[in-house]
């Protein structure tokens, strides 16, 4: 006897199945959570002075005690592949990775004002987060990881902690690193001692005089060049530790800078 099919599997029969295109994904940062509380920013004789110096630098005085609320850091700094989807998107410039690859390495060669300017407001808009440079308070007391002393690992640069000279660091790289390459610090943040120099959200002063206590941005009274913290590939023992900093003008491209994102407060 002959059975007719249900109404609904009848209605299938000869047709393609549907195949739905998944959405365009934007590629974030993988935000880690970095607790309130209070530390002592800048050049402390016994505890920042490594092996090299004399002394603490000018700049990193006077060590002051900063009050932070909790907040949320990047793990690793911004690669290759999440700048690349800003330019696909033509909401960024293309950035040159001087022949060393793409992928997974940290971005280089972008200024402060492409990153203010251009990639933060495009990831913001796309994920409907609200992302900015950390300050460069949050940024001091992220990469001390917890830890008092000049590095997260200990008060001498050691062997294979960080992408830095190779006289120095006795590392592997010739140049950038893929990020996640060293072990995390104890804020589970990687590489932010070494591989490339971090863009964050203050004004360039010569010292510490004035600055704030309470983890904010220092944005008024100081020069034109905005802050560059945490060292390079290039640098030495002195230049990666985390009480270390430079500076840069906003719209200088170069192939030892980079950026992380920060959000919260």
């Amino acid at each position: 006897m002959h059975q007719s099919k249900p109404v609904e599997e009848e209605s299938l029969v000869g047709q393609a199945p549907t195949v739905v295109s998944p959405a365009s994904v934007v590629p974030e940062p993988d935000m880690v959570d970095i607790p309130a509380g209070t530390f002592t920013m800048g050049c402390v004789e016994s505890r920042d002075v490594v092996e090299g110096m004399d002394k603490c630098y000018d700049s990193e005085k006077p060590a002051h005690e900063v009050t932070l609320n909790a907040f949320k850091m990047a793990k690793t700094e911004v690669t290759f592949d999440q700048w690349d989807a800003c330019e696909k998107a033509k909401a960024c410039p293309h950035a040159e990775d001087q022949g060393w690859g793409r992928g997974n390495r940290p971005v280089i060669n972008v200024s402060w004002d492409d990153i203010t300017q251009k990639y933060i407001p495009w990831l913001s808009q796309e994920t409907g987060k609200h992302y900015r440079l950390p300050t460069e308070a949050e940024w001091e007391y992220a990469a001390r990881g917890g830890a008092d002393t000049a590095y997260p690992w200990g008060n001498a640069i050691g062997k294979g902690n960080a992408n830095c000279d190779n006289s120095s660091c006795g590392d592997k790289f010739e140049y950038t690193a893929p990020v996640g390459s060293f072990a995390a610090n104890g804020y589970g943040l990687n590489d932010m001692n070494g591989n490339v120099w971090e863009w964050v959200e203050d004004s360039w002063h010569s010292d510490y005089k004035g600055a704030p206590a309470d983890g904010s941005a220092w944005e008024s009274g100081g020069s034109a060049s905005g802050v560059l913290r945490g060292g390079s590939w290039y640098g030495g023992a002195q230049d990666v530790r985390s009480a270390n900093r430079s500076d840069g003008t906003p719209d200088n491209r170069y192939y030892g800078i980079g950026f992380r994102l920060a959000s919260g407060q």
